[in-house]
């Protein structure tokens, strides 16, 4: 069965509560909460708003290089971040370059026993297929949950980031796919594999390039289960 994690975004810390119940309601399994869409006078108000549902969910707080909307400090962000690792949420997201500026950060997280979603994105194109497997290797050697995504600008960029799910040790929990119009059948693809633990959709509006809706993932992977039910029959 094919979860959803829904990306919650909001200005102010009650429009989270609301896109979380909504996203719950439409059949979304977990949320990843967008700390950094939130102004920071309204960050200890936002993680109030958020606690009732902190078992679903992931703490993001991304930073501009890495695609999310964090404009502070890096320091002003790190302290963010060790705060929402304190919530103890049932995930954290940490890019793999912030791991490698600031080990502390990951040791940190892993004192608290919070699973770390360790993530790493190319908004402008694909690697090599060598050179994302030798990322994911370095990757998975520092946290068995990974999410690993590019921009995809010919279908075999697509075809590269989804191979890796035939390389990858099964004991890695990996969200992998490509953003843009040709990487969009990826987002839906990398779900149906075992060891995918969710895809992203947007509540309404995409934060990512070509991010589908929760509504439009769910009906297009009813219609790719209909088609499997009707094989041989």
């Amino acid at each position: 069965m094919m979860k959803i994690c829904a990306s919650i975004t909001g200005t102010e810390s009650k429009e989270f509560s609301k896109s979380a119940v909504r996203a719950l309601n439409m059949g979304a399994s977990f949320l990843e909460i967008r700390f950094d869409y939130i102004a920071a006078s309204s960050f200890s108000e936002a993680l109030a708003v958020v606690r009732p549902f902190k078992a679903k969910c992931i703490y993001t707080i991304r930073r501009t290089s890495q695609g999310g909307k964090f404009d502070g400090s890096e320091i002003q962000r790190l302290v963010y971040l060790k705060e929402l690792a304190s919530q103890l949420p049932m995930m954290i997201d940490v890019e793999y370059e912030t791991l490698k500026e600031c080990p502390e950060i990951g040791t940190f997280i892993k004192s608290l026993n919070v699973p770390m979603l360790l993530s790493w994105h190319d908004f402008r194109s694909t690697p090599s297929a060598r050179e994302l497997s030798e990322l994911l290797v370095l990757m998975s050697s520092l946290s068995k949950n990974n999410k690993l995504v590019t921009m995809a600008n010919c279908i075999e960029d697509t075809l590269k980031v989804l191979s890796l799910y035939e390389t990858v040790d099964k004991s890695v929990n990996l969200v992998a796919f490509c953003m843009g119009e040709i990487g969009v059948v990826s987002r839906l693809l990398c779900a149906l594999q075992s060891n995918c633990p969710f895809t992203y959709a947007s509540l309404d509006r995409p934060i990512a390039p070509s991010q589908l809706t929760i509504e439009q993932m769910k009906k297009l992977h009813s219609m790719i289960t209909a088609d499997d039910s009707h094989d041989g029959g």
